[in-house]
């Protein structure tokens, strides 16, 4: 078939967007996904936010926010995606924001069915034959949750993806020396491939200086959102955003008015 020209469009239509939201321990990001105020009340966007909280994350406990029974094995989380979209299809879901808490608690179930794909497999030592070669087969899995998301994305839902870091030792090749950073706490290919298909990538951690007498770190336990990636933690946020500030409180109603204008 030939191409017709009179299909080439000018612009670009606005969709719903795609965050990892990655934090220390206890820093309040299931209460941030919720849409709640930091001291965990409901606002008003919090009845449109739903939950799929992984089997054993309690980040939700005490929130008063809608959520889905603890997801135990992929196949579940696809059952739930699949009949959200099926509501989403017809117009007649009520909900415009999904939260996945979390992917440091989903990588095990998502591990479970890449090795339950492929029959010569009685491990992750030796999925997809081994020697590297379980990224790929890993990365297959986790590209099939994101391309669920991005078929509710087609109707308007958005989706919140949150993520514990870690502390890792960083070789920077524009650098002389190492130095530690932030990462998100699952596999670094699938940590990767995430980043890559999120529209933002946000972290949120305790604002710290360091005391260059003592040589320690201090801080009044003021939570902070970091919107770029910097040498000591991940960050990006693409133009759908807006021009949003590097650092900001870690509030919603703050972020909220930060992409709105």
């Amino acid at each position: 078939m030939a191409f017709s020209l009179d299909s080439i469009k000018s612009g670009g239509v606005p969709k719903p967007p795609r965050i990892l939201f990655l934090g220390v321990e206890g820093i309040g990001k299931s209460t941030f996904a919720a849409a709640c105020t930091p001291e965990g009340e409901p606002t008003e966007d919090t009845a449109r936010v739903l939950f799929i909280p992984a089997n054993k994350e309690q980040g939700v406990d005490g929130i008063q926010v809608n959520q889905t029974p603890p997801v135990s094995s992929f196949e579940g989380l696809m059952d739930i995606l699949y009949a959200l979209y099926e509501s989403a299809a017809k117009g007649e879901l009520q909900f415009d924001t999904l939260c996945l808490d979390s992917t440091t608690s989903y990588e095990p179930l998502v591990i479970e069915e890449a090795i339950a794909r492929d029959p010569k497999a009685s491990s992750v030592d030796n999925l997809n034959g081994g020697y590297g070669n379980q990224e790929l087969a890993i990365n297959a899995v986790w590209g099939d949750l994101c391309e669920a998301l991005d078929a509710l994305r087609e109707h308007g839902v958005s989706c919140i993806l949150t993520g514990h870091v870690r502390v890792r030792k960083a070789k920077d090749p524009m650098v002389a020396e190492d130095y530690d950073t932030y990462e998100q706490d699952i596999r670094v290919s699938g940590a990767n491939y995430l980043q890559r298909w999120a529209d933002g990538v946000l972290f949120a951690n305790y604002e710290t200086h360091v005391d260059t007498d003592n040589k320690r770190g201090i801080g009044k336990g003021k939570r902070v959102l970091y919107t770029q990636k910097r040498p000591g933690h991940p960050g990006k946020v693409r133009h759908i955003f807006g021009k949003v500030p590097y650092k900001m409180d870690l509030d919603w109603a703050v972020w909220s008015d930060a992409i709105s204008k």
